[in-house]
């Protein structure tokens, strides 16, 4: 290893840095990084600084902001942590925010606020808002307006030569098109510009049931959907909360199913619209109303300390009634090593322009997926043989893809695109990154 030509006091190159474990530690608890060397960049200058830094020295480079979406160590190369870099800032002509690659999107939800805009933010405002974006982000305003990376105008990224560049669909279109889903593949994304909307009032929120409602539940939720117009995103989860401090004392130890709604509208609308939910007996919270997108985290309610998890996930073309009789029987609590079961709808919204048409996202209407709690190597381990039983139980119904996002390992990354999709990625990849750089756990090529 070459000497550090940096002169950045935040290169860390060993173990023993006492900023070393805090730079390296991702929200996903189950992962434990210990790269050969950190940057705590905050700049983009110093971001290509460390990648030139890297190249010179046959380094891989992993990039992390939170690490909600990491499912492998980095056990060698460089870390370039980015959570110093969260300046968001939006014009109020064109309603597009410039963020920040270490910004999660609560600084974006609470930027665009003031503006009177929303940003397309998924179940949690904590997760890092690049990360989330060039990975697909499926978001509350999926069906009205599509995927976050959808709604991407122009990226700033570092890439392998070492240089900072802005990139659009008109000044380097194929890097732009690989940037927009094909993740961390392509260099370091220092920035992202991307399209708010004017939605900073929805009507949103959760209903809830007891777990022994599910196939009720979920059956009259499988047959609302289908009548609501894009401006409604719902989903469908089995929660068994934990038997644990950090747990509300009500709902501590205990099961239910949900259906949590987000409605681009307005009260007298929204009510109307979820009628249908709230006449399905059994309910016992309600908790669907108006609401200004600053508490988009209550409609899920997702944690927010760093938790050990893996997770599982497939799409299916639908949601019929043998997929629904399979979800009802691991439903109730210890059927499955599961914490939380979800179902997200994505289907009947907006249709994405041809050349998008190669995610995962967008080869069924629904999204199946368990999120386990994994504290310990056995806890990891059922966690892995039930995701083998969920692919036979669920095989029929699966499409046989997986939204990037949602890959819990770097062999179903190939999952995430389809074959001609991929090989335009991979070209991209090679005009880009031929030594191939980057990927982290999430990499179109494989190293050997």
């Amino acid at each position: 290893m070459t000497a550090n030509p940096l002169n950045i006091d935040k290169l860390l190159l060993g173990s023993q840095d006492p900023l070393y474990a805090a730079a390296c530690a991702p929200w996903n608890a189950r992962i434990h990084h210990q790269p050969d060397a950190v940057v705590a960049a905050t700049s983009p200058d110093e971001v290509a600084a460390a990648v030139r830094y890297a190249a010179d020295n046959g380094m891989r480079v992993r990039v992390q902001a939170t690490g909600h979406g990491a499912n492998a160590a980095c056990e060698d190369g460089l870390l370039l942590a980015t959570a110093e870099m969260r300046d968001v800032t939006i014009d109020p002509a064109t309603g597009v925010a410039t963020i920040g690659s270490g910004a999660k999107w609560k600084d974006v939800v609470a930027a665009a606020y003031g503006a009177g805009l929303a940003p397309p933010c998924g179940t949690s405002s904590d997760v890092g808002s690049v990360g989330f974006t060039i990975g697909g982000g499926a978001n509350w305003f999926l069906r009205k307006y599509g995927l976050a990376c959808d709604l991407m105008q122009g990226a700033q990224i570092v890439t392998a030569d070492g240089q900072v560049r802005w990139v659009n669909a008109e000044s380097e279109p194929d890097l732009f098109w690989a940037l927009r889903g094909g993740g961390p593949n392509f260099g370091v994304v220092t920035a992202t510009q991307v399209q708010l909307m004017p939605h900073a009032q929805v009507y949103a929120g959760h209903f809830v049931w007891p777990v022994e409602r599910f196939g009720d539940v979920v059956t009259a939720w499988r047959d609302w959907v289908v009548t609501t117009p894009r401006e409604v995103t719902s989903n469908a989860a089995v929660l068994h909360a934990p038997d644990a401090p950090f747990v509300p004392e009500p709902m501590r130890g205990k099961s239910f199913v949900s259906v949590m709604v987000c409605y681009a509208g307005d009260e007298a609308a929204g009510t109307k619209l979820t009628e249908p939910l709230r006449a399905v007996e059994g309910m016992i919270q309600d908790e669907v109303g108006p609401m200004p997108f600053l508490r988009v985290d209550e409609v899920s309610q997702d944690p927010v300390d760093p938790l050990p998890h893996s997770i599982w996930a497939t799409m299916t073309a639908g949601l019929d009634d043998a997929t629904i009789a399979s979800l009802t029987e691991i439903s109730p609590r210890d059927a499955q090593p599961y914490t939380v079961l979800e179902i997200r709808h994505f289907g009947d919204g907006v249709q994405p322009d041809p050349d998008r048409l190669g995610l995962a996202h967008w080869s069924g209407d629904f999204l199946i997926e368990a999120i386990s709690v994994t504290p310990t190597p056995d806890a990891y381990a059922a966690a892995a043989a039930m995701s083998d039983r969920l692919d036979v139980m669920f095989g029929p119904a699966s499409t046989g893809m997986i939204p990037l996002n949602f890959v819990n390992s770097a062999a179903d990354v190939d999952r995430a695109f389809t074959p001609e999709h991929m090989a335009r990625l991979l070209s991209v990849k090679s005009a880009y990154d031929p030594a191939n750089m980057f990927g982290g756990d999430k990499p179109i090529l494989r190293t050997a």
